[in-house]
């Protein structure tokens, strides 16, 4: 970058050397690498391009949206970033400089974009430098002393770390939390000085994380009972996106052969936090609004016998889509 003041020959055996980690790490939520070339005296890679807005606090303005999204959208986040800390285990690397700033998201499209993979490494991998690059913030005390195994452990803590993150604004303290005490005690673990104290994986992370959501800290699933996180409708509902409106359209067009207006793709039942999203020929829809409810479920006749009825309907189309319409 202009700012760098370091030898320009590093920065190119750094940047000729992060070129297999994004070959080799392609992934749904990595940013998309194309192509790298010399060019005159230096180096340059190509990424596809990926809108979104950045978790990181060296953008503030683009920090606060982020952190001012929906907690079920804050949760699919963390879901993609577990899933790609999975993938990264399984393939043999450890994160390194994963942070904040690594993190984006594109609210028109749903879409969470992970870049900056730069440093990641290969193992075995061993402490060579004593401070590793890295936020503090989200460095396990192995990254702080040379000579130590940096690991799967290791990437435990990184991702406890942004959790606390996300769902406490990066304070670890259990009244900053936002989500249920049980998930609190997961992310608090991750997140031990002591790595024997650790879950031992990212799967044991996950497995721990994804059997104690509930209450605060749960998917909004569907009438049919299906996780909503990965439904187009739901997504295109919740973000009010257009472009995921149409992508749930063509959707419906290839599934049931027939066109729904633009206007109708909306969430077909999804419950997040006690309010129904319902789609718009909804018999309750009229009637919440006329009570002035701000969810079908705070009525004293839920539920109703329409909307018992308008259930059933769409659980087997759901059924028939395999839960979901992604």
């Amino acid at each position: 970058t202009e700012q760098y003041d370091g030898n320009p020959k590093d920065a190119i055996l750094r940047l000729k050397a992060a070129v297999p980690v994004y070959q080799t790490l392609r992934h749904p939520n990595l940013i998309e690498f194309i192509k790298a070339e010399d060019i005159q005296n230096g180096f340059a890679c190509v990424f596809k391009w990926a809108d979104g807005e950045c978790m990181g606090r060296m953008y503030p303005a683009s920090r606060q949206r982020f952190m001012a999204m929906r907690t079920d959208t804050k949760l699919n986040v963390f879901r993609d970033i577990l899933s790609f800390f999975e993938y990264i285990a399984v393939s043999g690397y450890v994160a390194i400089d994963f942070y904040d700033g690594s993190i984006m998201y594109d609210f028109k499209n749903g879409r969470t974009t992970i870049c900056d993979i730069d440093f990641f490494r290969k193992q075995p991998c061993i402490n060579d430098m004593g401070r590793m690059w890295g936020s503090s913030r989200f460095m396990s005390p192995e990254e702080f002393e040379h000579g130590a195994t940096l690991d799967e452990i290791t990437n435990v803590y990184t991702i406890g770390a942004l959790a606390f993150a996300l769902f406490s604004d990066y304070s670890r303290t259990r009244e900053a939390w936002t989500l249920r005490d049980e998930l609190y005690q997961i992310a608090f673990k991750a997140v031990s000085d002591d790595r024997n104290k650790r879950q031992q994986s990212i799967r044991q992370f996950i497995e721990e994380w994804e059997a104690n959501m509930g209450g605060s800290g749960q998917a909004p699933t569907c009438f049919c009972g299906h996780d909503c996180s990965r439904c187009l409708t739901y997504l295109a509902t919740v973000n009010n996106s257009d472009e995921l409106r149409r992508q749930s359209q063509q959707f419906y067009k290839d599934t049931f052969g027939h066109d729904i207006p633009l206007t109708e793709i909306h969430c077909l039942g999804g419950r997040s936090d006690d309010i129904f999203y319902l789609c718009r020929d909804c018999p309750r829809r009229k009637c919440a609004k006329e009570k002035r409810l701000s969810a079908c479920s705070d009525c004293a006749e839920y539920p109703c016998k329409p909307l018992a009825e308008y259930q059933a309907r769409w659980v087997n189309k759901c059924n028939q889509m395999g839960g979901t319409n992604r």
